[in-house]
């Protein structure tokens, strides 16, 4: 597909604009104080699952469930020195 000259450049300047978005969204990032809290999402396969399942130990229904679990959200909280403490799964709160 060919675009003229100036639908080039209009389109350079769309990414060039998305890209000091996502630089200026990074920065904030990084002025956030600490601790810093974030959501992680894991993601793993079926029979990934299965066998981490039954090396727990996990059998019937149990395993069954366990193996259908292909994403987690898991809210964390990272202090200054790299230590990460997980606050909630899925959002629902840990206790400890």
């Amino acid at each position: 597909m060919n675009r003229s000259p100036h639908a080039q450049i209009a389109a350079i300047d769309q990414e060039i604009a998305a890209l000091t978005a996502r630089k200026a969204a990074m920065q904030t990032h990084v002025d956030t104080p600490w601790p810093r809290r974030l959501t992680l999402y894991a993601h793993c396969s079926a029979e990934t699952n299965w066998e981490k399942g039954e090396a727990l130990g996990l059998t019937g229904e149990a395993l069954s469930l366990f193996m259908h679990f292909e994403e987690i959200a898991l809210d964390v909280e990272v202090a200054e020195d790299g230590t990460v403490t997980i606050l909630a799964c899925d959002g629902r709160a840990l206790q400890g």
